[in-house]
C-alpha cells in the first residue's frame, strides 16, 4: 500500500506505462529524442489547485494535493481533493498531459461506447464542449465521469454513494472554460 503522500505519484505510474507501452518502436530503439516537445509546459501543480471546487453545500473537503512530475521530455502535473458527507465520497482530479496531446486523444477514441442495463451504464458525454465518459453502478451508487479539457487535461470526478447528478454538480462547479484556455 502506498503511503498517503505518494497516491498522487502512484496514480500517475498506471497512465505512464501505458503511455510507455504504446511508445513508437523507434523510442524504444534508443532512436534522439526529438528537438522539441509536442506542446507547451505543464501548468504547474500550485496554478491547477484553484480549479478545485469549493465544496458542495453540506459537503466537507480534505486538504487538495497537488504535484508536477518532470522527467527528461515527460512532464505531468496532477492536483486532487476529496470530499465527504456522511457515507458519500467524492474525488476530483485534474491532470496536465499536455506533452502527451496524442495519447489523450486517442483515449477517447474508446469512448463511443455505450451500455446500458439493471446494474448501471456507461456512456459518452460532452459537457461545456469537452469530452467525456460517464459511468454509473446502481449497486453501490458510484459515478465516475472522465473529461478531456483543451486537449490535454484529464479530469475525473468519482462520487461514490449519490446519484449521478451529484457528480455532474461537482463537474459544475470546475471552471472548464478557463481550464480549456491554456495553451
Amino acid at each position: 500500500m502506498f503511503l498517503p503522500r505518494f497516491r498522487p505519484v502512484a496514480r500517475l505510474l498506471a497512465p505512464l506505462v501505458l503511455l510507455l507501452a504504446a511508445a513508437p518502436r523507434s523510442l524504444m530503439a534508443q532512436d534522439p529524442p526529438p528537438a522539441a516537445p509536442p506542446g507547451p509546459p505543464v501548468v504547474n501543480f500550485k496554478v491547477l489547485l484553484g480549479f478545485l471546487p469549493a465544496a458542495l453545500a453540506g459537503w466537507s473537503a480534505d486538504k487538495p494535493e497537488g504535484n508536477t512530475l518532470r522527467l527528461g521530455q515527460l512532464e505531468i502535473t496532477t492536483v486532487s481533493d476529496k470530499y465527504s458527507k456522511g457515507d458519500s465520497s467524492a474525488n476530483i482530479e485534474i491532470v496536465d498531459y499536455s506533452l502527451q496531446r496524442d495519447m489523450i486523444k486517442n483515449m477517447t477514441i474508446g469512448w463511443q461506447f455505450s451500455n446500458e442495463s439493471t446494474e448501471g451504464y456507461q456512456k459518452a458525454v460532452t459537457v461545456g464542449g469537452a469530452p467525456g465518459y460517464e459511468t454509473y453502478n446502481e449497486a453501490d451508487k458510484t459515478t465516475d465521469l472522465f473529461l478531456v479539457v483543451g486537449e490535454r487535461f484529464w479530469v475525473h470526478v468519482e462520487v461514490r454513494g449519490e446519484k449521478p447528478e451529484i457528480a455532474r454538480a461537482w463537474l459544475g462547479k470546475i471552471d472548464l472554460r478557463a481550464l480549456a484556455a491554456f495553451k
